[in-house]
C-alpha cells in the first residue's frame, strides 16, 4: 500500500483498513453533534516528530509486503469518483502547490457550498479526520475557525441583503410617485423602472359612483356623479338636472321619466351611454338617508340666496333630518334653483366632513358611499353642475347637453375614464418619447376629452423621437386617430405595420392607437392647457 505524506488526504477505501498493520493509530474521528449537514474539514499538519514516526513506518511496512507478497501488477487507471458512503471521511482537495493555487478549485467551489449549507443531504455523519499524532501533541479542534468563518460569511451575506432591500425601496418609492401622479396601476414589464425606456403600465381608471336622490312620493329629484382623484384625496361632484333628455329614449323623455318606468339601472345605462363612461356603483338615496349621512355632524350651514318653502334666504342653520327635503325642494322657477341648492350644500358640506374626521360619514370607509364622501372630504373637490342647454318644447321643461362644455367638465371630473361598453372608447398607448417629465399627464387630457381612453401610459423606446405619432391599428380606426391628432394639435397619422399587429386574447387587452409623444409636442400641449 502506497501510504500518502502527513498533511494530505488519507485513503479511505477497504483496502488501506486491511493493508495497515495493528500498531499504527487509526485515524482520529471527532463528532460534531447537532449539526443537520456535512461539513467537510481539511486535516491538520502533523509535527515534524509524527512526520519522520510516519516515513519509518511507510518504510518497514514498504519492506515487509515486499517479502511477504508476490510483486504487485502494474497500477491500473484510476477509476472514476464514486459516491461517498454514509458516515465515510469526505475527500477533500491537494494543499496549495504548484498548478494548484487553491482558491479557483472545482472542489474548493464544492467544498465552500457545503460549508455555506447549502450542499449535501441530512443524516451524513460530520467528521473530522486528524492525523496520527503523539500522545503528548493532541490535535486541537478546528470548529472555532469554523464556525467564526461561517460566522463572517452569514455578515456578509446579511449585509448584502441590507443593501439590496434598501436599493429596493428606493426604486419602490420613486416608482410609488409616478404611479400616483400617473393613475398607472399594475406594471406591465416590473423589470423596468419608471424612469427607462420601454418602461408601461397598465392605467387605473378613474373611481366613479353615481348618486340617485328620490323624495318622499319616490320621484327622481336629483342626479350627481362622484369621482375620486388618486389615493381618494378629493375629487370631483357633477350635479345634472333630472329633467335632462335620455339620449336613448324618444324625444321629451327625461331621466326623471326613465326612472319612473325603469328604475335605477335604466338611468344609469342613459347616462353611461350619454357620457360614455363606466359609472360604477349606483346608490339611491332618500330623505331618511339623508338624514343618516349628515347626523354624525349634527347641522349644516347654508346662506341661501332665495327663500324656498319653510326656509328663508340667508343664513339656514339646516339639521340633517331637514337635508333630503331641502335638496327635492322645487318652486316656480323650475329646476335649475334646485340644483343651485344642491351645488351649495356640497360645498358645505364636505368641508364639515373634513374638519369632523373619520366619523363624520357613518359606513366603512374603503367601500361604497362612505369611501367617497371621505375621498372628497379628505382633498379639494370640485362641485359643478353639468353644462346644459334649455330646450322648450310644449311638453314642458327640457335640458340637453352642450356638448363642448360637457366633454370638458367630464374629461376634467374622470381624467382616466373607462368606457362602459366595448367601442364606446378609442382605447389609447400614451408613450412620452421625450424627456419633459409629466408631457403624458398633460396630453391625456385632450386625448379624453376626444373620446379616448388612456388604457397604458408610461415610456416609448426611446426618448429622442423627433415627431409625435398617432398610430392606428386597424382602416376603421384611421377616422379616430385623425381626430385624436386634431385633439392633441401635433402628430403625424400613420397605420400600424403588419408586424406590429397583435389581436389581444381579450378585449379588455386591446390597444386601438398608440400616441407616442416627440419632441414637437411639448410646446404644442402647454400652449392647448394654458388655452384651455
Amino acid at each position: 500500500m502506497t501510504v500518502p505524506p502527513i498533511g494530505t488526504q488519507e485513503s479511505t477505501g477497504a483496502g488501506a483498513e486491511q493493508a495497515a498493520p495493528s500498531k499504527v493509530k487509526r485515524p482520529v474521528v471527532v463528532e460534531i453533534p447537532d449539526r443537520p449537514d456535512p461539513v467537510p474539514v481539511l486535516p491538520r499538519r502533523a509535527s515534524r516528530r509524527a512526520r519522520a514516526a510516519a516515513r519509518r513506518r511507510k518504510r518497514t511496512e514498504s519492506a515487509r509486503a515486499s517479502s511477504l507478497s508476490p510483486p504487485a501488477p502494474p497500477p491500473s487507471p484510476p477509476p472514476p469518483p464514486a459516491a461517498i458512503p454514509i458516515g465515510e471521511p469526505i475527500p477533500m482537495p491537494a494543499p496549495p502547490g504548484p498548478g494548484n493555487d487553491g482558491q479557483g478549485s472545482v472542489v474548493n467551489e464544492f467544498v465552500g457550498l457545503v460549508e455555506a449549507g447549502e450542499f449535501g443531504g441530512s443524516g451524513v455523519v460530520v467528521r473530522e479526520v486528524a492525523a496520527p499524532v503523539e500522545e503528548s501533541e493532541p490535535s486541537k479542534p478546528v470548529v472555532g475557525r469554523k464556525v467564526r468563518r461561517n460566522r463572517r460569511r452569514r455578515r456578509l451575506v446579511a449585509g448584502s441583503m441590507f443593501v439590496l432591500v434598501a436599493l429596493g425601496a428606493g426604486l419602490a418609492v420613486v416608482g410609488w410617485h409616478r404611479v400616483r401622479n400617473s393613475t398607472a396601476g399594475t406594471y406591465v414589464d416590473a423589470g423596468l423602472q419608471p424612469d427607462e425606456p420601454g418602461y408601461v403600465a397598465l392605467v387605473t381608471p378613474t373611481p366613479t359612483m353615481l348618486l340617485l336622490q328620490k323624495d318622499s312620493d319616490g320621484d327622481l329629484v336629483g342626479v350627481a356623479l362622484l369621482a375620486l382623484r388618486s389615493q381618494d384625496e378629493g375629487g370631483s361632484v357633477v350635479l345634472m338636472p333630472v329633467r335632462t333628455q335620455a339620449p336613448f329614449a324618444d324625444p321629451g323623455t327625461t331621466l326623471a321619466a326613465v326612472y319612473g318606468t325603469g328604475g335605477a339601472e335604466a338611468v344609469r345605462t342613459q347616462l353611461e351611454l350619454m357620457l360614455k363612461v363606466d359609472l360604477g356603483d349606483t346608490v339611491e338615496v332618500d330623505d331618511a338617508r339623508w338624514a343618516s349621512l349628515v347626523g354624525p355632524i349634527g347641522s349644516v350651514s347654508l346662506v341661501l340666496p332665495h327663500a324656498i318653502d319653510q326656509w328663508q334666504n340667508g343664513q339656514v342653520d339646516l339639521p340633517a333630518s331637514d337635508v333630503g327635503a331641502l335638496l327635492a325642494a322645487e318652486d316656480d322657477e323650475g329646476e335649475l334653483p334646485r340644483l343651485d341648492r344642491q351645488e351649495l350644500f356640497w360645498d358645505e358640506w364636505l368641508p364639515r366632513v373634513a374638519a369632523e374626521g373619520e366619523n363624520a360619514v357613518p359606513g366603512e370607509t374603503d367601500v361604497g358611499l362612505g369611501r367617497f364622501v371621505r375621498g372628497l372630504a379628505a382633498g379639494d373637490t370640485d362641485v359643478v353642475a353639468f353644462p346644459v342647454a334649455k330646450v322648450t318644447p310644449s311638453y314642458g321643461e327640457l335640458f340637453e347637453p352642450t356638448e363642448d362644455l360637457a366633454d370638458e367638465v367630464m374629461a376634467t371630473a374622470v381624467p382616466y375614464p373607462q368606457e362602459p361598453g366595448i367601442g364606446r372608447r378609442v382605447r389609447i398607448r400614451l408613450l412620452n418619447g421625450t424627456t419633459t417629465q409629466g408631457l403624458a399627464v398633460l396630453a391625456a387630457h385632450p386625448l379624453v376629452k376626444a373620446g379616448g381612453e388612456i388604457a397604458v401610459s408610461g415610456n416609448a423606446e426611446s426618448f429622442h423621437e423627433p415627431k409625435t405619432r398617432i398610430i392606428y391599428a386597424t382602416p376603421r380606426l384611421r377616422d379616430k386617430a385623425n381626430s385624436l391628432r386634431d385633439a392633441l394639435g401635433v402628430g403625424v397619422v400613420e397605420k400600424e405595420s403588419s408586424a406590429e399587429t397583435q389581436e389581444p386574447a381579450d378585449d379588455a387587452d386591446r390597444i386601438d392607437v398608440t400616441v407616442v409623444l416627440g419632441a414637437d409636442a411639448p410646446a404644442v400641449i402647454r400652449r392647448l392647457e394654458s388655452s384651455g
